[in-house]
């Protein structure tokens, strides 16, 4: 499978089977268009440098919600979680190589979508979650590794949309993380 820049949306149904538990993926965009050149000039950002590559070794801190041998997710600053691939992925000109990788972080995202759904939907009244994947600077990705924002969102007054769900406090980040862990298939 090769990795196309966007150019037209087309939407699928289609299911996906993740460690025996089925999943529904409804109106998925599927990238459509030329296919990702790498460019010589494009920047590199050392993996050393990369805080999503700290985070995963362990050597940042940060607040798990949970892992796989290819991914991890944690909670970002604005307190909903992120899932991002263990291999450095900086954006567009590695997306050709490293499709493997950046499906598997797909995979993992939608794996723990229903527990994180259910642990806002009660604490927090939300009502969908946004899954949102920006690529390169121009898109608003600001940490050049390759990541998935699971965005829970509620509607308030009735109207298509919503609001983002918001958490600042470091206490209620880690409160949401441990009750997502515990709604996770296989949890004790």
């Amino acid at each position: 499978m090769k990795s196309y820049l966007v150019k037209g949306k087309i939407y699928l149904n289609y299911r996906i089977k993740y460690d025996s538990i089925p999943l529904m993926v409804k109106s998925t965009e599927v990238l459509v268009g030329a296919p990702v050149k790498a460019t010589e000039d494009a920047p590199k950002v050392e993996t050393k440098d990369c805080i999503f590559c700290k985070i995963v070794e362990g050597k940042a801190r940060s607040i798990r919600v949970a892992e796989d041998d290819y991914s991890v997710s944690f909670m970002s600053l604005e307190g909903h979680p992120v899932v991002a691939p263990r291999r450095h992925i900086e954006g567009l000109p590695e997306l050709n190589e490293a499709t493997e990788d950046r499906q598997r972080a797909l995979v993992f995202a939608n794996r723990i979508l229903p527990a994180v759904l259910a642990e806002y939907e009660e604490r927090f009244g939300a009502t969908g979650i946004k899954l949102q994947a920006n690529m390169g600077a121009s898109a608003g990705q600001d940490v050049m590794h390759f990541h998935v924002h699971l965005i829970p969102r509620r509607n308030l007054d009735g109207q298509v949309g919503g609001k983002d769900v918001r958490i600042g406090d470091h206490a209620v980040k880690t409160t949401v993380a441990l009750g997502i862990k515990t709604r996770l298939p296989g949890a004790a």
